[in-house]
């Protein structure tokens, strides 16, 4: 997980927050983090 992954989990779990992402928002943060991980896994894969 890259940092970028890190704070938008931060960001999501923070119960402190005055204003939580909506359920949906939440459905397309998740979908983009997997993404990301998906791509970094074909592009290192392709690399060795």
């Amino acid at each position: 997980m890259d940092d970028f992954e890190r704070e938008l989990t931060r960001m999501l779990h923070d119960t402190r927050q005055h204003a939580p992402f909506e359920p949906r928002h939440q459905r397309r943060l998740y979908q983009g983090i997997r993404a990301r991980r998906r791509a970094r896994l074909l592009w290192r894969a392709g690399g060795s």
